[in-house]
């Protein structure tokens, strides 16, 4: 399983890589108060780059809220003893 991520993750590299060579275009970034010239590979490439890392992010929190939820029930149950 892990070759197959290691080949999906070279071919989005090298797609990542022609996409950037054949979109040399330099388009201009107005986010609010920030204005700066890129080209638009490099754009696309910071903007998912951010919603990985976002995404990483909250299925971590998520998972984290979800076992302190586990554990918490688990507390709560009464042991039984048999006799």
């Amino acid at each position: 399983m892990r070759w197959i991520w290691l080949l999906i993750g070279i071919i989005l590299f090298i797609l990542g890589v022609m996409f950037a060579l054949l979109n040399p275009n330099s388009i201009e970034l107005n986010l609010f108060v920030f204005q700066f010239k890129t080209t638009l590979a490099l754009a696309l490439l910071c903007f998912f780059a951010i919603g990985g890392i976002l995404g990483l992010l909250i299925g971590f929190i998520n998972g984290r809220l979800n076992t302190k939820k586990q554990n918490r029930h688990k507390a709560d149950k009464p042991i039984k003893v048999f006799q």
